[in-house]
């Protein structure tokens, strides 16, 4: 589950974390910032007897009319649409008017979550009122109500918003139910008003744009940095932040500023949305949203996925403003897809010559064929760090040592599912244009029970065909009894062919279709439903095949090296049918490639 976080005026102060400035070179992970300020926020004991009563406002000044926020109100349904927090959402009842019930699975953050109903209870235009109930006690709320309301501001354009909200908690453990009410403290009742504003900025108003870029890296290596509140390094002439609980200011070239809210973040749907509000001079909008969400095309390759919203400053059109937006968001968009995505391969590593290293006196060697490209497998390949985990799947984690840089003689450590075992190892060489990669053993943990020494291992890539490829993993190791030679070659040999299939699966690599048709089966009653279906047959690794008398399946080939199995058991079933046996010579079999 991720974390949605938003930050309204009225945080308390004392939720509000120490101001912290950071460089971009600190590209480290920050904290769970929602999660310290629900910790930090004082919740009044009041609020946490059994049966009590809780009641909380907040207001806030909006950048649109009274009028024009109130239009978001105009169908119930649309708008539960845009909250958050809210999954899979039913309607009930009704059409979008007054007693319209809606459910939804209320998901918000890493806190309580349950099944919800809400039903519009009021919906009064002449004092631009919005309310809403709890349908129904759960177990999150013994009873619950929302009102919002949209006031004008005396000589002014803007609306003052108010939100409140009163329930009974029906959440048990102390702790959640602090929690929760916490939550509603220093983010919910200030979420939900932008989240309407939002969608007055973009359904009403059509201040919205969207942009999409590929980016030639992984999703996990991308959200590590966008994700990260205390990282400025992808946004274009940053200089440095001053990170302040849910806001940070962004310092920029020339002397430039710009404060920016977290209004929530989503890991596991790498999802990162920001606002910025009353910035005339930098983003030009009385209101702007971003929303980055990162798709992965494949292990190496992510679709970035940027929507915004504003409300331009001047009084000009949407249209006229969008002149000047989109090319700016452009420049950014670009800065972005340069910095995050992996670098050129360098000449230095596609000329220089493998290092001399010492070969071992054994060796293990493992191969498979890949139906894709050469080039298309060795990009999927190339990246030395956590991005193979995507398609080699042995490893609880991965990571490239600091400074982290994915280059030659760069290290890796990684903790296998299996064993547990932490192993660290080094990219000896790296060559990109002939497809081949070195890398050596430096550490394991625990130490394996034989001593170890030049542990190289070679993989390389060869072009078979235009969409076939060979990859082949060759070791070679001194070790100081030769008794464990075996085994360390079964373990070896494991490992690299969980590499070469998860490159196959990747690739979709079928080389074929195999069909099997059961001609007869002596004494197999075929109609009346009760006797043992016997004939059994397993292709590579898929699960056994019970074909009937006739019948006909199909399954697809990852290699032609691979066993067909067949085999009929003769089973006694209780007398009815003494003995079945597959009959081999009405059973035909055909490979489609």
């Amino acid at each position: 589950m991720g974390i949605r976080v938003s930050k309204s005026a009225a945080v308390p102060r004392a939720a509000v974390q120490p101001t912290t400035a950071v460089q971009p070179g600190d590209a480290k992970k920050g904290p769970s910032t929602l999660l310290e300020l629900v910790a930090d926020c004082n919740v009044s004991k009041e609020f946490m007897s059994d049966g009590a009563e809780v009641l909380l406002t907040h207001t806030e000044d909006m950048p649109v009319s009274a009028e024009v926020y109130w239009s978001a109100f105009r169908d119930f349904v649309e708008l539960q649409l845009h909250m958050e927090g809210h999954e899979n959402l039913r309607v009930k009842k009704g059409y979008g008017e007054v007693g319209t019930v809606v459910s939804f699975h209320y998901d918000p953050t890493d806190l309580a979550e349950g099944q919800r109903e809400m039903k519009l209870v009021e919906k009064d235009d002449s004092t631009r009122t919005w309310r809403v109930q709890e349908a129904a006690p759960n177990e999150l709320y013994k009873s619950y109500e929302m009102t919002i309301k949209a006031r004008k501001v005396e000589g002014n354009t803007t609306a003052k918003v108010t939100i409140s909200v009163r329930f009974v908690s029906a959440i048990k453990d102390q702790k959640e139910r602090r929690q929760d009410i916490a939550y509603h403290m220093v983010h919910l009742l200030g979420a939900r008003i932008r989240d309407i504003l939002n969608f007055v900025v973009r359904e009403m108003i059509g201040g919205k744009h969207r942009f999409e870029l590929d980016v030639g890296c992984s999703r996990e290596k991308i959200w590590g940095i966008v994700g990260n509140w205390n990282d400025v390094t992808w946004i274009r002439e940053a200089t440095s932040t001053v990170v302040n609980g849910l806001r940070r200011t962004i310092h920029f070239t020339k002397d430039r500023s710009l404060e920016v809210r977290l209004a929530w973040a989503d890991s596991s749907d790498y999802l990162f949305v920001y606002e910025g509000d009353n910035s005339p001079d930098f983003l030009h909008c009385k209101y702007y949203r971003g929303r980055l969400q990162f798709f992965a095309v494949n292990p190496n390759r992510v679709k970035v996925v940027y929507n915004c919203s504003f409300l331009p400053a001047k009084d000009v059109s949407v249209e006229e403003f969008k002149k000047s937006l989109i090319p700016a968001v452009d420049k950014r968009m670009g800065w972005l897809k340069d910095t995050v995505g992996e670098p050129k391969p360098s000449k230095k590593e596609s000329t220089k010559r493998p290092p001399d290293l010492t070969k071992g006196a054994y060796t293990t060697v493992a191969r498979g064929t890949v139906r894709g490209p050469v080039e298309d497998v060795w990009k999927v390949f190339r990246p030395f760090g956590r991005d193979c985990m995507e398609y080699w799947k042995i490893y609880d984690s991965m990571e490239i040592e600091a400074p982290g840089n994915d280059v030659q003689g760069c290290i890796r450590s990684f903790v296998t599912s299996k064993t547990k075992s932490k192993i660290r190892e080094r990219l000896e060489w790296r060559n990109d244009k002939e497809h081949v990669e070195i890398y050596s053993l430096l550490t394991m943990e625990p130490p394996p029970p034989v001593a170890m020494d030049n542990v190289y291992t070679t993989i390389t890539m060869t072009e078979l065909g235009e969409n076939e490829t060979e990859v082949k993993f060759e070791c070679t190791f001194d070790v100081s009894t030769s008794l464990a030679v075996s085994k360390i070659q079964a373990n070896q040999k494991g490992a690299y062919m969980a590499c070469i299939n998860g490159l196959q699966k990747h690739f979709h690599s079928e080389v074929g279709t195999l069909e099997v048709v059961v001609g007869s089966a002596a004494d197999l009653a075929r109609t009346d439903g009760w006797s043992e279906q016997i004939v059994l047959f397993k292709v590579d690794a898929m699960k056994g095949v019970y074909p009937d008398v006739h019948e006909k399946f199909n399954t697809q080939l990852l290699s032609l090296s691979k066993e067909i199995k067949s085999r009929n058991d003769q089973l006694k079933t209780e007398g009815k049918v003494p003995y079945t046996y597959l009959d081999p010579d009405n059973v035909a079999m055909s490979i489609d490639i």
